[in-house]
């Protein structure tokens, strides 16, 4: 109520299991700090949750209030999820979690903090995905990996050896005529294509 005296607005969220959350929005009316008149509003689902076919693929959002009493979830939790999930937010207010449910899932999740502007309890936004969705890229990339590695190196290693090679015939070259003018032998010319 002080809130309300003080023409700040609040929020109010209502969780029910059968029909889903009610959110509401509690707004006083009138330029008067002693006023008995408020707007409630009920805020659209739809503009709150979005769409489920726009969420990104294999992934799904959770919405919690207070100690985790669900607001919205586009795909129900196991009750134990649920469980975990509310003993790790009486510590933190954001961090990952993982479960298994015919296969094995991942989380993140984090508070959004409406106190300040709605004196409400925060909201815990969880986004969810199945661990071999999240890991896939992963996996073909360390598939693909080791041979990509091992050719770059058979190409390093055919390159470097052909750069010795150009490098060490013209030595050679330079070794054979000087070991010819020590044994005196003045003849034969020493041909070095290279400019170096």
């Amino acid at each position: 109520k002080i809130r309300l005296a003080e023409g700040n607005a609040l929020m109010l969220a209502e969780s029910n299991h059968d029909q889903g959350a009610r959110v509401f929005l509690v707004r006083p009316v009138g330029s008067s700090r002693n006023q008995s008149s408020f707007v409630v509003a009920e805020i659209n689902p739809g503009y709150l949750w979005g769409d489920v076919e726009t969420f990104p693929y294999q992934t799904d959002f959770c919405f919690f209030h207070g100690s985790a009493a669900v607001l919205f979830c586009s795909n129900p939790l196991p009750a134990s999820t649920l469980k975990q999930l509310r003993s790790r937010l009486d510590n933190e207010s954001a961090g990952s979690l993982t479960w298994h449910d015919n296969e094995n899932h991942i989380a993140s999740y984090w508070a959004l903090f409406l106190h300040a502007e709605f004196a409400a309890a925060d909201w815990t936004i969880m986004a969810t995905m199945p661990e071999s969705e999240a890991f896939g890229a992963l996996a073909a990339f360390k598939n693909s990996f080791l041979p990509i590695i091992g050719v770059s190196i058979l190409v390093a290693c055919l390159l470097g050896a052909t750069q010795i090679r150009r490098t060490l015939v013209p030595l050679e070259k330079l070794i054979a005529g000087t070991r010819r003018v020590a044994a005196k032998q003045f003849g034969e010319p020493v041909v070095v294509d290279r400019n170096d």
